[in-house]
């Protein structure tokens, strides 16, 4: 995968985990923190990783040392905001870049990315995003399609109002973006009303109006769709985790 690049958004803060955790990345899960699994799947695949970090970056930083070059979100302004600090540090040879969440690598197999590689190339895509169908929907972005079977808009987790036993399709944060797409959208993205954060999936919906080419990969791996955002995810994936692996 020559001239690509990881990023790995990893400074946010998990609340709902209570003040144990100065940052959700270093919860534990099979005794390892949720970051270092983010980190080996792209070391798995010889990818240079960029890691964005916020809250309890000295810690964070410690626990990977010298496996990522550290980019500082010195304001919390969403995952949009996130991925722009990163785009002024990058060689100019870069044109792709994977960018996946730091608390929710978990379940990533590196033999994901590859499939996602290749199909961002097959298809000259500008972004390609793996997606899963899942009644584990809570909390992530929904995937919406035109009449065509395009993907227009994702609509962010927070603000879903489907019943929660409509099974639907949603993505876990998994993209590959041309870099040059990013620098020509990522300026356009706009505040959330409700939570005033830059989010990266609005950029979905920039694409589509653009006429930008966007593809996507579905997985049947339903760990993929288990985030942990409380004590009870937490016990729900172990669970899964030991029964599945």
């Amino acid at each position: 995968m020559q001239n690509t690049i990881a990023v790995i958004l990893a400074a946010g803060k998990g609340k709902r985990l209570g003040s144990f955790y100065d940052n959700k990345v270093l919860i534990l899960l099979r005794n390892k923190p949720l970051i270092k699994y983010a980190v080996e799947i792209f070391e798995k695949i010889a990818v240079p990783i960029f890691m964005v970090v916020g809250y309890g970056k000295t810690k964070v930083k410690k626990v990977i040392n010298d496996r990522a070059f550290f980019v500082e979100q010195k304001e919390q302004m969403g995952t949009g905001h996130a991925v722009s600090c990163v785009m002024p540090v990058i060689n100019k040879k870069v044109l792709d870049i994977f960018v996946v969440m730091g608390d929710h690598a978990f379940a990533i197999k590196s033999g994901y990315l590859i499939k996602l590689h290749k199909l961002h190339k097959q298809t000259d895509a500008e972004v390609t995003l793996l997606t899963i169908n899942t009644r584990r929907f809570k909390g992530y972005g929904r995937i919406l399609r035109d009449k065509r079977g395009k993907i227009y808009e994702i609509v962010d987790g927070k603000h879903s109002m489907f019943a929660s036993e409509t099974e639907a399709e949603i993505t876990p944060g998994i993209y590959l973006f041309k870099t040059e797409f990013l620098q020509q959208l990522l300026p356009k993205l706009e505040k959330d009303n409700i939570s005033q954060e830059y989010y990266l999936s609005d950029i979905i919906n920039l694409a589509y109006k653009n006429h930008k080419k966007i593809s996507a990969i579905n997985i049947d791996d339903q760990k993929l769709a288990i985030g942990i955002n409380t004590a009870d995810d937490l016990k729900t994936m172990e669970v899964l985790w030991r029964n599945t692996k």
